[in-house]
């Protein structure tokens, strides 16, 4: 199965999928799950692969030509019938902005109705990311009609940093619902949906002493950075030691060939051999403060490239290409005292 989700947060509207499709319970593949026919209209999928390949196809062939309307996207999707499909099914759920911002969902299983509403999750990783999302309108609790796109990818950010620590710190442990691996999201912006990508996700192990004084800290492997370009989402898994996986991930139905993909592979690869790998616009980090006979909560901190000078954790590209972090000690240990003083209030 997977996880996909169309919601509003901070009013704006949000497009999120994972990049892991299964089959007899198993990691089979990857694929991308959110796809942006144009800078309005933004899909994703679950269910079977072929039938996301067939669809997604015939969309881009009607698309031509047509302007991207909710009738016209109605027309598109209900001219299916339930014979179509045989014994496969395919779930949509997406945003068309068209007199409105206007959040779907599609199923193949009722495939004559197109219907509406906020918000649309789905997915085996679903109720995994309720809490988060489950109302639909992540808001300012001081100004709810305030619409902020900086605070909806900040939201954002935080939600996939939660669930890529699980990638790291718990391997397979969302694969065996049937999702995760990585996570993409798109937000809408005055120029249309926009992909929040050149990121970088990693947790950051910091123990304390018996006096709630910093001991040390560490990196854990893995670490994952994520970037996208045209049609492909490009995932580097890589460890400490400069050991690395790279994954170059394409849409069901991509409209380009395979070379476009297999050069990115070749770039991307001596990107790493030479050490010249593009510095990400967000560090998302996940905090494990550890304690003598104590394990804090996980809490996410996101560190911008362009503005570390109020963080308490800053990266830098230190000699031969390698990533250096510099903490704040002083700053960790408030915040490990002000963890430890709420607790056990």
């Amino acid at each position: 199965m997977t996880l996909i989700a169309a919601y509003r947060s901070y009013g704006i509207p949000v497009l999120m999928g994972d990049l892991l499709i299964t089959g007899g319970g198993m990691s089979d593949d990857y694929r991308r799950k959110i796809c942006r026919f144009s800078p309005h209209f933004v899909v994703a999928w679950t269910g079977h692969l072929i039938l996301a390949e067939i669809i997604f196809t015939e969309i881009r062939r009607k698309m031509v030509n047509h302007s991207l309307t909710k009738e016209w996207l109605e027309s598109v999707l209900t001219s299916y019938q339930v014979e179509d499909f045989g014994l496969l099914s395919i779930r949509l759920v997406g945003w068309i902005i068209d007199q409105g911002e206007n959040c779907f969902r599609w199923n193949s299983e009722y495939p004559s109705e197109l219907f509406y509403g906020e918000p649309m999750l789905d997915g085996t990783g679903a109720p995994f990311i309720d809490g988060f999302v489950g109302q639909g309108n992540i808001y300012d609790m001081e100004y709810p009609e305030a619409i902020d796109l900086e605070k909806a990818k900040e939201h954002c950010l935080f939600l996939a940093t939660n669930l890529m620590s699980e990638e790291i710190l718990k391997p397979g442990s969302t694969q065996s619902y049937g999702f995760g691996y990585a996570y993409e999201m798109l937000c809408l912006t005055e120029s249309g949906f926009q992909y929040i990508d050149e990121l970088m996700y990693f947790v950051l192990t910091v123990k304390f002493d018996c006096n709630w004084k910093f001991e040390s800290a560490s990196i854990e492997n893995p670490m994952y950075t994520y970037s996208q370009q045209n049609e492909y989402a490009i995932i580097h898994k890589l460890n400490r030691e400069g050991e690395s996986d790279l994954s170059i991930i394409a849409f069901p139905g991509s409209s380009t060939d395979l070379s476009e993909g297999n050069d990115l592979v070749k770039k991307y690869a001596n990107a790493f051999v030479n050490k010249n790998i593009a510095i990400p616009n967000v560090y998302c980090i996940f905090l494990n403060y550890i304690g003598v006979n104590y394990r804090g909560p996980l809490f996410s901190m996101l560190v911008n490239s362009d503005d570390m000078e109020a963080s308490p954790i800053k990266i830098v590209r230190g000699s031969q290409g390698k990533m250096q972090v510099i903490l704040h000690q002083g700053t960790l240990e408030e915040f490990y005292r002000d963890i430890r003083s709420d607790q056990e209030l």
